[in-house]
């Protein structure tokens, strides 16, 4: 049995108090779905109907936002269940944190080093207009052949350019893959370190060549 663990500092939190008890009574009804069934917090949206839920409130108001993206972020997020592996004396979330970085750096982490922001994939509606940036409300359209949970496109919206590596990103990926490589032991994660800090470096090189 998995459990959906809610903070006890949730409910005098401001931001609960402004999404309202429907949208935080479908988001505890969806975490646990997500621990039921093993999917690593992802719900698709035909699913919120069979949990009792709908995207909108009574007013029309967005109570669900479905993204379906993953953020290089989440490289620093899977320190958690390093600390949990060992804290609990379960390999199972040490498995699951290997299985995740994995496919981070298979999505994200780019041939030569460099580091994407994010990627979006398929969730099974082969939606062709994709939420991205920041806020989540810029609308990118997107030729999507993809296959249910495969990847439809990577893309950097706090960088200079699409294509171009976020600094904080690539900085976040080569922690959490040393840090991966020293809890997991797996040689596919120092090797992936050794990638992004290759790149980094040869970036700093040039830096200074230029500024000489």
């Amino acid at each position: 049995m998995t459990w959906f663990k809610v903070d006890d500092s949730l409910a005098g939190h401001p931001k609960p108090r402004r999404a309202g008890k429907q949208a935080m009574g479908l988001w505890v009804i969806a975490g646990s779905w997500c621990a039921q069934q093993l999917t690593n917090g992802v719900v698709p949206t035909h699913m919120l109907a069979l949990l009792g839920g709908s995207a909108k409130d009574a007013k029309g108001q967005p109570l669900w936002e479905s993204t379906y993206r993953a953020k290089i972020d989440t490289m620093m997020n899977l320190q958690i269940w390093w600390w949990a592996a060992r804290e609990m004396n379960d390999p199972r979330w040490r498995a699951l944190g290997l299985k995740h970085a994995l496919k981070t750096a298979d999505w994200l982490v780019r041939a030569d080093g460099s580091v994407a922001q994010s990627v979006h994939y398929n969730p099974g509606d082969n939606r062709q207009t994709f939420n991205s940036g920041t806020s989540h409300t810029t609308a990118v359209n997107v030729p999507n052949n993809a296959r249910l949970g495969e990847r439809v496109f990577t893309h950097t919206h706090q960088g200079f350019a699409a294509d171009t590596t976020w600094s904080r990103g690539a900085a976040w990926a080569l922690y959490g893959f040393a840090v991966a490589a020293s809890e997991t032991k797996d040689p596919r994660m120092l090797v992936t370190a050794e990638k992004i800090a290759r790149y980094v470096l040869n970036i700093f090189h040039e830096a200074c060549l230029k500024h000489a």
